[in-house]
């Protein structure tokens, strides 16, 4: 428990006084407005307190960024941030756990998310995003979000049993379950209490999270009289048998893998459509690329790549991350103390007018072509830049952070190529915030023709 009065000594960035309560609900309930006007009175980072972590430094400054997720887990942690969510990550995730063992699960994933295994899976993506498209219905309105979220699911339940997905019986039950903890609320992790309400969303998130684990560890036993089996699963069974992975481990790691990248990466498709559909010219040009692109080139042309990278930048998928502070970090004219949270703003932090490092002006616009532009030695520019953190930073980066643009290009070109999309507002929809991920408000509905 941090010592709140120690904590007020110290040299702390300017912030609201209103009793931590209500400023725990406003962050709750309207976090959007209450932050940009906290932003507006006390500049890019300010302190709030909120019930249970009397001190949270909110920032959109990525040089605070840069310091705090660069520094060792002695002294600033993403563990203590995620635990408010351990009933949901388990003990042995990679979002709870540190130091060696860290480094050793997470080189055990990086294979199902980078590299050849990725890019073979190619068409097998391309074909799923076809085939749904295929479904969409042409005479009434078709909302996005869920068809996305619908779609990234299969895909994620098939990078975890891989070949085996369409035969195992337990793949179905995980894709649902995945989906009930999904829909888990920001409000259900503060309030642990309501464990012991009968009927509550703790409880069902805990009954949810309890069953997954059992399909999984049956999966994992089934595969390990075959020398483990092909995707996720398999690799992390093969782990588990040579001593690699700890025996209660398995279950832990496969519910990260699900839950960080299959909300994620639908909520960045749903943004990317959305903002591609209210910009004509933009889209013109990728249903191009997409339709002169065929099967196997699905998502590799350079615009489709721009286009992904801007969306990301504008709508990222995340709208938080942070870290907790286990030792005093000096900061400008501040000393951050131990035990206090610092939370970064992502969307804020991408919209800096000093955010683009020289890839144009105009921040808060969707220009794909500022990706295109080229360094002085010819290189294109990436656009990932220091300021931003898509996703997160330091060396807990998101391992995901090339599969999921991978999954949205292939899957963007793959439905260009097969329809017509047209949008039913005229312009692009509110982002809103849904616990941790940034979405857009209506779903994106949209209309849709054969091509």
């Amino acid at each position: 428990m941090v010592d709140t009065a120690s904590v007020r000594r110290t040299m702390l960035p300017p912030g609201p006084r209103r009793p931590y309560t209500v400023q725990g609900l406003r962050m709750l309930y309207t976090p959007e407005a209450f932050a940009g006007a906290c932003r507006r009175r006390y500049g890019d980072t300010y302190t709030l307190g909120v019930p249970r972590r009397p001190v949270t430094v909110w920032s959109s400054d990525p040089a605070l960024a840069r310091l705090v997720t660069r520094l060792p887990d002695e002294v600033s942690t993403a563990t203590e941030w995620n635990a408010a969510a351990d009933f949901l990550w388990g003990p042995r995730s990679p979002f709870v756990i540190e130091g060696e063992e860290h480094r050793r699960t997470r080189r055990l994933v990086m294979p199902v998310l980078r590299g050849p295994r990725v890019l073979a899976r190619r068409e097998e993506i391309a074909g799923a995003a076809r085939r749904a498209a295929a479904g969409w219905s042409r005479e009434r309105p078709v909302r996005l979000l869920a068809e996305m979220r619908a779609l990234v699911l299969e895909l994620m339940v098939r990078s975890v049993f891989g070949t085996d997905a369409d035969a195992d019986p337990l793949a179905p039950r995980v894709a649902r379950l995945t989906e009930t903890l999904r829909r888990t609320t920001l409000g259900s992790l503060l309030l642990p209490w309501t464990r012991h309400v009968p009927g509550s969303a703790y409880r069902r998130v805990l009954r949810a999270r309890r069953e997954l684990t059992d399909c999984l560890e049956a999966a994992a036993r089934a595969r390990a009289e075959r020398d483990g089996g092909p995707g996720l699963l398999g690799d992390l069974t093969r782990a588990r048998a040579d001593g690699r992975l700890a025996e209660d481990a398995l279950a832990d790691q496969v519910v990260a893998f699900l839950l960080g990248g299959y909300a994620t990466t639908a909520t960045a498709l749903a943004s990317t459509f959305d903002l591609l559909l209210h910009h004509p010219a933009a889209l013109a040009r990728a249903e191009d690329e997409a339709v002169s692109g065929g099967e196997e080139g699905a998502g590799d042309g350079p615009w489709l790549e721009a286009v992904v990278r801007e969306s990301l930048r504008l709508s990222p998928p995340a709208w938080v991350f942070g870290r907790a502070l286990r030792r005093p970090v000096e900061f400008g004219a501040w000393r951050l103390p131990a035990g206090a949270w610092v939370a970064f703003d992502v969307p804020a932090m991408h919209r800096r007018a000093d955010a683009l490092a020289g890839l144009g002006a105009e921040p808060d616009a969707f220009r794909p072509e500022r990706h295109l532009a080229r360094a002085a030695d010819g290189r294109r520019r990436t656009g990932a830049v220091s300021s931003w953190h898509v996703f997160g930073g330091g060396g807990r980066v998101c391992p995901g952070s090339s599969f999921a643009p991978f999954v949205v290009r292939t899957v963007l070109a793959a439905v260009l190529a097969r329809v017509r999309l047209r949008p039913l507002r005229d312009r692009p929809g509110t982002l809103v915030r849904e616990s941790t991920l940034l979405v857009v408000r209506d779903g994106v509905p949209v209309s849709v023709s054969d091509r």
